[in-house]
């Protein structure tokens, strides 16, 4: 990801990789906390952005697009740190 302009492809993998970065040291995502949560949210509006089939155009976007700005910016700096003493 260069710059600042990522896809919901781009948070997605960035997701998973943050995820094995805190299974290598030993922390769990669970579904049911506040960051689990999060990261099915972005999950379902990539699916839904895939799948306009499925999307209510009535939904409000913005608390889910919320979360995955925040998510991205905190996990793209741990990643990049990962190997950091």
């Amino acid at each position: 990801m260069d710059g600042q302009i990522s896809s919901f492809r781009d948070v997605e993998s960035l997701m998973f990789e943050f995820e094995a970065v805190l299974n290598r040291c030993g922390i769990e995502v669970k579904p049911d906390s506040q960051f689990g949560r999060a990261c099915l949210a972005v999950l379902d509006s990539l699916s839904k952005h895939e799948q306009p089939q499925v999307r209510d155009a009535r939904a409000d976007i913005r608390p889910t697009l919320t979360y995955a700005l925040g998510l991205w910016e905190f996990m793209k700096n741990i990643v990049r740190l990962q190997n950091h003493s």
